[in-house]
């Protein structure tokens, strides 16, 4: 008698693949919270309430006026077979992606752009 142990492998693959997606969207929050961190030339110095303020080029990831971007970057597992990186913060879609007066300064998209061949290995690893 031949015994199957399909539902057991496949339970135990979506166990190492869920482990390495998490692991992926940490190399991602890492890379991107590394992009973020960067302070190239700036483009711009402007006043803002007293203070001089530092805006990046277009195209750059943004400068940091404050630590609520960089801090914001998270990771969750939308299921199993799912890893979401991102923020909540609500100015940051504008960065990313510009507006009609502001040209994108992504973060988020070079973020996991830089990461794709770490994440590329970590996923095409063998399972041990």
């Amino acid at each position: 008698m031949i015994k199957w142990y399909g539902d057991k492998l496949f339970t135990d693959v979506e166990s190492v693949m869920h482990s390495r997606l998490n692991l992926a969207g940490a190399v991602v929050v890492d890379k991107t919270k590394r992009l973020l961190n960067v302070q190239g030339r700036p483009s711009v110095a402007s006043q803002k309430k007293g203070k001089k303020v530092k805006h990046s080029r277009p195209g750059q990831a943004p400068f940091w006026q404050s630590r609520l971007l960089l801090e914001s970057i998270t990771q969750e597992s939308a299921s199993r077979t799912e890893e979401r990186v991102g923020t909540n913060v609500k100015y940051a879609p504008w960065l990313e992606l510009g507006t009609r007066n502001i040209a994108p300064r992504p973060f988020l998209r070079p973020g996991l752009s830089q990461s794709q061949k770490k994440i590329t290995q970590i996923l095409t690893a063998p399972i041990k």
